[in-house]
């Protein structure tokens, strides 16, 4: 089974970028361009990471990341952001659980990197990867694969 990731970001440009990016390293891309459709999308479907735009409004990412984390297993979120000046709501959003931060201008196989490194340690199928052990994660948490 392929990893599957929900992006949340309302930049079309980078959405496409990540896709045809992400796809051709063998993972499972989908796109949500808003945090309403994103978080409609997570009540539905299993993802094993979630990337998620800092800078969204209208929820904003640290009320996606609370309603993610609202009281179900939720994926780890990774969040994207190009502007420095957001640090405290950067650690206001890894105190709600965001699993990290990662800068949008950073190269996309840095990217790459580091989603790999957070799949691996969740124990997710990663292409190419060698992973030493795979937890078992119950389907219960929405794993439908097992």
């Amino acid at each position: 089974m392929t990893a599957r990731i929900l992006l949340i970001d309302d930049n079309p440009f980078l959405g496409q970028l990540m896709e045809e990016f992400l796809r051709r390293k063998g993972l499972d891309l989908t796109i949500a361009t808003t945090g309403e459709e994103g978080l409609r999308l997570l009540e539905r479907l299993y993802f094993d990471l979630v990337l998620l735009d800092l800078d969204l409004v209208a929820p904003s990412a640290l009320e996606v990341i609370r309603r993610i984390n609202d009281g179900r297993p939720a994926p780890p979120v990774l969040l994207l952001t190009t502007d420095p000046a957001t640090t405290p709501q950067c650690l206001e959003a890894l105190r709600l659980g965001a699993a990290g931060v990662l800068g949008e201008l950073t190269d996309l196989e840095s990217i790459y990197q580091r989603i790999s490194s957070l799949l691996q340690l969740l124990s997710a199928p990663i292409p190419g990867a060698r992973v030493a052990c795979h937890g078992n994660r119950s389907s219960a948490a929405g794993n439908p694969g097992g």
